[in-house]
């Protein structure tokens, strides 16, 4: 979420196809404002900034170290408005605010933490 948006929580549906490519071209890496920066986990990425965009990720696998298969459904938790709606099989608008979501969550842990997961590799 970037400073001063709010939005809503959304459920998504999508293939491993449109996921890798809403992933490959949603990371700004020419530090514009265009684009999105998502988090996933459950997903580990080896990913190359300085490569052609269309080939900027290297190596996308789930937790277990398995690649991700084309034709399987994913399911994804997004912001309103984040995500190509092209991309989007299936859509369950949950009612939660992020904003909301985010000031609970905090709350309750007192702190929080980067993950440590190795789930983004940049190279």
């Amino acid at each position: 979420m970037k400073h001063g948006e709010s939005g809503v929580l959304q459920v998504v549906d999508m293939t491993g196809e449109n996921l890798l490519r809403t992933l490959e071209y949603a990371i700004p890496a020419d530090n514009d404002i265009r684009g999105w920066f998502y988090y996933f986990p459950g997903l580990k990425m080896t990913y190359a900034p300085s490569a052609m965009p269309g080939k900027r990720i290297i190596k996308i696998t789930d937790a277990e170290g398995k690649p991700l298969e084309a034709q399987r459904v994913y399911t994804a938790a997004v912001m309103n408005q984040t995500f190509p709606e092209d991309a989007i099989q299936s859509l369950t608008d949950t009612g939660i605010s992020i904003q909301a979501l985010l000031t609970e969550t905090i709350q309750s842990r007192k702190t929080i933490t980067p993950g440590k997961d190795g789930r983004f590799i940049i190279r």
